[in-house]
C-alpha cells in the first residue's frame, strides 16, 4: 500500500482537533474519524478518494479467527 499526498476533503460536520504533529478531523454524523494528518510527512492515514468516499475505520476491527479463539 503507498500513502500518497494528502488530499483534503472536508466534511460539512466536521471538527478539527490537532497539536504540533498530527491533526485528526472527526465527523460528527457518526463520530467517524476522516482524516489524521501527519503534519510533517503531509498525508493522510485514512483512505480519502473518489472511488469510496465513505469512513468507517474501526467498523471491522477483527477479521477472521484469532489465536486460540481469543476474543
Amino acid at each position: 500500500m503507498t500513502r500518497t499526498s494528502c488530499q483534503k476533503r472536508s466534511v460539512a460536520h466536521a471538527k478539527k482537533i490537532e497539536n504540533n504533529r498530527f491533526s485528526a478531523e472527526i465527523d460528527e454524523h457518526g463520530c467517524q474519524l476522516t482524516h489524521l494528518v501527519n503534519k510533517q510527512g503531509n498525508f493522510d492515514y485514512i483512505w480519502n478518494n473518489d472511488i469510496w468516499p465513505k469512513h468507517a475505520p474501526i467498523l471491522f476491527p477483527a477479521i477472521g479467527r484469532s489465536n486460540d479463539d481469543a476474543i
